[in-house]
C-alpha cells in the first residue's frame, strides 16, 4: 500500500494532477527506454487558449470564472485523450497537449487535427459555469521532431517538450486572431494527413524565432466529416 501511495505521488510530481494516472503510470514505467531522460521523436502539439478571456475574466467573480473553466476544460480534454494525446500543461486559460510523445499514437498528425476538430464541436454552442458564459477556443497545431524529458531541478521535476516544433504551435494559435480563424497547422501537419482534410492555404507568414517565412493552413471543423 505504501508503494502505491509513492508511485501516486511519483505520479503526480511528474505529469501534475491532470493526466491520467494510467497514462503517467505507463510512462513511468518506460523510463529505462528514455523517455523520461530525455528523447527526440516526431510529434504532433496542439495548444488552446480561449479568445477574449481577459475581457470575460473582468466581469466575472473569481470563484464563478474558476467553475466555468474548469468546465471548459474538462470539454477540451477529451477529445485529446480520445484521440490518443497527453496533456503536458496548462497555461492559464490554455493548454498544450502532444500526440506521439510520450505515449506512441499512430498517425499522430491527423489524431490531433481530429482533436481539435472534436474540440470546436464540443465547445461551440454551448456555455460553461452557473453564469452560462461561452468560450471560443483558438488552436494552434505543428508537426515535427520534438525533444522530451524530466526536466527540474531537486524534487521539481516535471516531463517537459521543447523545440521549434512546439514554438510554432503556440505562434500558429495566436495568429488565429489576426485571421479570424480558429484552427491553424502548419505544412508538415497538412502533409503528415495525407489528403484526409480539407485544409485552405493562408499564404505564408513571419514568424517570431524563425528566419524563414511558414505556410500556414486553416481547417473549418464544419466542413469536415464526422471524426471516428
Amino acid at each position: 500500500m505504501v508503494e502505491g501511495l509513492r508511485e501516486r505521488e511519483r505520479i503526480r510530481e511528474t505529469f501534475g494532477r491532470y493526466v491520467d494516472e494510467s497514462v503517467a503510470s505507463t510512462i513511468l514505467h518506460r523510463e529505462g527506454q528514455g523517455v523520461l531522460a530525455g528523447e527526440t521523436r516526431e510529434a504532433t502539439i496542439l495548444f488552446t487558449d480561449i479568445a477574449g478571456f481577459t475581457t470575460i475574466a473582468e466581469y466575472l467573480a473569481p470563484d464563478r470564472l474558476v467553475t466555468a473553466l474548469n468546465e471548459y476544460l474538462e470539454t477540451v480534454l477529451e477529445p485529446i485523450r480520445a484521440h490518443g494525446g497527453v496533456v503536458n500543461t496548462f497555461i492559464g486559460d490554455g493548454l498544450f497537449a502532444s500526440f506521439n510523445m510520450p505515449l506512441v499514437c499512430e498517425n499522430h498528425g491527423a489524431a490531433a487535427v481530429r482533436a481539435a476538430i472534436d474540440i470546436q464541436r464540443a465547445v461551440g454552442g454551448r456555455t460553461f459555469g452557473n453564469e452560462g458564459v461561452a468560450f471560443a477556443t483558438r488552436i494552434g497545431i505543428s508537426t515535427g521532431n520534438v525533444i522530451g524529458g524530466s526536466v527540474g531541478a531537486g524534487q521539481r521535476m516535471s516531463f517537459t517538450l521543447l523545440g521549434d516544433t512546439v514554438n510554432l504551435a503556440s505562434r500558429l494559435e495566436e495568429l488565429n486572431k489576426q485571421h479570424d480563424t480558429r484552427i491553424l497547422v502548419s505544412e508538415s501537419t497538412c502533409t503528415a494527413c495525407n489528403g484526409e482534410f480539407k485544409f485552405d492555404a493562408l499564404g505564408t507568414v513571419a514568424v517570431r524565432g524563425r528566419s524563414d517565412a511558414v505556410a500556414i493552413f486553416s481547417i473549418d471543423p464544419n466542413s469536415q466529416g464526422k471524426s471516428s
